[in-house]
């Protein structure tokens, strides 16, 4: 089930793993520092700080957090869709199992497409994009997760879990 990590991939400890673990990254306190010639000073408003505690209209600053750590650990990458390329004042978390790499002539990576979840496909410009990533040991365009190096693990429980649910289902029979 390569590539379904974030829609069959996640059950009992894998799970569990993962998101205490992104429980953790969620809940830690964002702070942006100068340096000075006495050490450091923590900068109390700055607009990257604005666009961390408020990413869109629709996510918290715990939830988007929360699921940037899902997706980076689980599929190795986490990209983040901005609304301007400088000085973004909105920022949207991709699924990066729709997302595919365009290549183009005059970059290596020329943009991306993305699938909606109604089906079609929206082109953005590679500037548009923040993709944080693991990295992985067969692209460089692409990242690796936890879950890739360990699916086979993850199938074998998974299969294990399914035969054992319809064996009580059956009576034990």
């Amino acid at each position: 089930k390569a590539g379904k990590f974030l829609t069959e991939g996640f059950r009992s400890w894998a799970f569990i793993a993962i998101s205490s673990i992104a429980d953790e990254i969620c809940t830690t306190k964002v702070g942006l520092y100068k340096k000075t010639t006495e050490g450091w000073d923590e900068v109390e408003k700055h607009p990257a700080l604005a666009l961390i505690h408020k990413p869109n209209n629709f996510q918290t600053k715990a939830e988007f957090l929360w699921l940037t750590s899902i997706y980076w650990l689980s599929e190795g990458e986490a990209p983040i869709y901005l609304n301007s390329p400088k000085n973004p004042t909105e920022m949207v978390l991709l699924n990066p199992e729709r997302l595919t790499v365009i290549f183009d002539e005059k970059n290596i990576v020329g943009g991306y497409n993305y699938r909606q979840s109604n089906g079609t496909l929206s082109r953005i410009p590679a500037e548009n994009v923040l993709m944080l990533k693991m990295p992985s040991l067969t692209s460089p365009f692409r990242g690796a997760g936890v879950m890739r190096y360990i699916a086979q693990t993850l199938d074998i429980d998974n299969y294990i879990e399914e035969y054992l649910k319809l064996f009580f289902y059956n009576d034990t029979t």
